[in-house]
């Protein structure tokens, strides 16, 4: 039933790659990390049990909720057993099933104070009667920094009622915004203007080629790529019969997969592609473009251990060339995983 170390040790994963798992957690019990993972295309309950002072950085949750297992149901993709902390993760095209929990679901008791700093949702698909993209049931808890491209995405209530004792949010992105007594000041409602398409094609049984033995699945191309330009993006398949790739936005693509990069002909990704049939796919960039209201404009999260971004590039940066001081807080530092390379 668990994929990991679910004894009460200090136990740390890093840098692991879990990808076409079924199982009820993964879990590194209590007082556990996981570093620079990737998660992709696994399917649980609750795919991912943060015990109870864990921490959950630079990580990647790539395309969960459906894999091998098509039957398989998911309610949350991580469950914070309590005053555990999310730093620096990106979780994007996510699939919920069920409305029991959320996406990322926090439920804390009083005093068990937690944060979520610089934490990316984009593009979660919710199925059937699903929850919200992030839950949060618990007043202890903080969430700075982080961007919610979805309208409708974060859902914020408290123990008495959904009026009260509710989480704190600063310096964050929420596509669809919150009432100002939540917002604040520092709460902007805006999209976040991500980099979006990069390349897009057609597959068919003889351009892809996987490899069990590490999980990879790669993919010729018919074009000529620039090597290197497409690692760490997302692939998003569309499996719909209509392979035109003029209509791609018209349909619903609904597996994502984690690039790990691309030579000039071929691209490499986590995972399976099951399929007897000719599909489209699509390269997407979830970095944001130069004109990002999400610039610049986050707090400084240093004391909160984020002194770099999830894939190493160290915070902060002066994205809009402005300087410190301008935006934000002032430090510079971006909202979501990602930061925006200086200028």
């Amino acid at each position: 039933d668990v994929v990991a170390s679910n004894s009460s040790s200090n136990t740390t994963i890093q840098d692991c790659v879990f990808t076409n798992n079924y199982a009820f957690g993964i879990s590194a019990g209590q007082n556990g990390q996981f570093l620079n993972c990737i998660f992709n295309r696994n399917t649980g309950l609750d795919l991912m049990l943060l015990g109870q002072n864990g921490v959950l950085q630079n990580c990647a949750f790539i395309g969960n909720g459906r894999s091998i297992f098509p039957s398989g149901r998911t309610r949350s993709i991580v469950r914070n057993a309590g005053g555990g902390h999310l730093i620096n993760n990106a979780f994007i095209g996510n699939i919920i099933t069920e409305n029991t929990n959320a996406g990322v679901f926090l439920r804390l008791p009083y005093g068990a104070a937690t944060y979520m700093a610089n934490c990316t949702f984009a593009d979660t698909q919710q199925e059937l009667e699903a929850g919200p993209v992030v839950d949060v049931r618990s007043p202890d808890i903080r969430i700075i920094n982080s961007v919610f491209s979805q309208e409708n995405s974060l859902y914020l209530t408290g123990f008495d009622s959904p009026e009260v004792n509710r989480a704190s949010v600063s310096y964050s992105c929420i596509n669809g915004g919150y009432d100002d007594g939540i917002n604040g000041s520092t709460v902007i409602d805006a999209v976040p203007q991500f980099g979006g398409v990069l390349y897009r094609d057609i597959l068919s049984n003889g351009m892809i080629s996987f490899d069990p033995d590490i999980g990879q699945t790669t993919i010729r191309t018919r074009d000529d790529l620039t090597p290197g330009a497409l690692a760490n993006m997302v692939l998003w398949l569309d499996t719909s019969p209509d392979v035109d790739l003029n209509s791609f936005e018209d349909n619903t693509p609904d597996t994502a997969f984690y690039v790990v990069g691309n030579n000039e002909r071929y691209i490499t990704i986590w995972g399976e592609i099951e399929t007897t049939n000719v599909l489209m796919y699509e390269i997407r960039d979830y970095f944001f473009q130069p004109t990002s209201p999400c610039i610049d404009t986050g707090a400084d999260t240093s004391g909160l251990g984020v002194v770099d971004d999830i894939l190493g590039v160290t915070r902060p940066q002066d994205g809009d060339g402005l300087g410190a001081g301008s935006t934000g807080d002032g430090s510079d530092y971006d909202m979501g995983a990602y930061e925006y390379p200086g200028l």
